[in-house]
């Protein structure tokens, strides 16, 4: 995925699923700040979900990541979303325990890690 998709600062939907996309979900994704919606489920994306991704995505209410070979911890950042209400992370390889946290999250209407 391209790098420069962090410049399009008034995007709000981005779906990128079943393209066959490999390598790490790419850090600049986290400064599209209007971004409601984002599906990169059914890609070859590895590595883990890093902080920084989560820290400015505010107003994202759908996040789907499923079925990539994604690792490491499921990022505990993910409750400080407010909005997110949808949220699909399962058939991947994350490690650890799933945290507290995420049990705060009052607008969760389905949350997926099988």
């Amino acid at each position: 995925m391209p790098s420069e998709l962090g410049d399009m600062k008034q995007l709000k939907s981005l779906d990128f699923s079943g393209n066959g996309f490999n390598g790490t979900v790419p850090i600049r994704l986290g400064e599209l700040t209007r971004l409601q919606d984002l599906d990169l489920s059914d890609n070859l994306l590895s590595g883990s979900l890093t902080v920084s991704l989560f820290t400015n995505l505010q107003s994202l209410s759908y996040l789907d990541v499923s079925n990539n070979l994604l690792s490491g911890n499921i990022p505990p950042e993910i409750s400080h979303l407010k909005k997110l209400s949808d949220h699909y992370l399962g058939i991947n390889q994350f490690t650890g325990s799933i945290q507290s946290e995420l049990g705060n999250c009052k607008n969760f209407k389905s949350v997926v890690l099988s």
